[in-house]
């Protein structure tokens, strides 16, 4: 179960002091950068843990969830293909994809291009189980949003909406996945 600080209502966290004017002209605190730049980091590392905390819910080791991603995103590879996206000898990498296809989730294919050689494809019930991984874990949001003070609920959601819009706007070639997320006025899209 994730554990989290109770820390300042989101309302007195105290603004940054050093200021200067972004290439958009808006006046941004170099403080405020810093602290926001230092925020994000921390984010990535908490999504990273509690990635790692969905592929243990799901039985999976962090490398095994590469794989079903790589092979979502790519599609059927051969097993040297499949060793860029995790981390290891080909030899890891092939005791991987024996461990998922054990459980049903991937399968070996003869290569369309060379008979001689086989691919790993994803199977639906991959697909299904790196899906719920995807979702996140409700019970741990279902935490955070009740160790927010209920004024600050709505505006935490907001925030969040924003960052992801902000982070679609600065890496337009990354994959976000998910719905359209509104920028924090409710309702309207970015």
């Amino acid at each position: 179960m994730l554990r989290l600080p109770m820390g300042p209502k989101l309302s007195s966290i105290a603004p940054a002091s050093v200021a200067r004017t972004s290439s958009s002209g808006a006046v941004v605190s170099a403080d405020r950068a810093e602290r926001v730049a230092a925020l994000l980091a921390e984010l990535r590392d908490a999504m990273s843990v509690a990635l790692d905390d969905g592929a243990v819910t799901s039985g999976l080791s962090r490398g095994e969830v590469e794989a079903l991603r790589a092979l979502a995103s790519s599609g059927p590879m051969r097993v040297g293909e499949l060793r860029r996206f995790v981390p290891g000898a080909q030899s890891t990498t092939s005791e991987l994809v024996a461990r998922l296809e054990k459980r049903g989730l991937v399968r070996r294919e003869v290569d369309p291009f060379d008979a001689r050689a086989t691919r790993v494809a994803l199977r639906p019930r991959g697909q299904r189980l790196l899906d719920d991984c995807a979702r996140g874990n409700p019970p741990a949001c279902d935490e955070l949003l009740r160790a927010l003070v209920p004024e600050d609920r709505a505006r935490f959601e907001d925030a969040l909406a924003v960052v992801v819009s902000l982070a679609r706007r600065a890496l337009p070639s990354a994959e976000l996945g998910g719905d359209e997320v509104t920028d924090g006025n409710r309702g309207e899209t970015p």
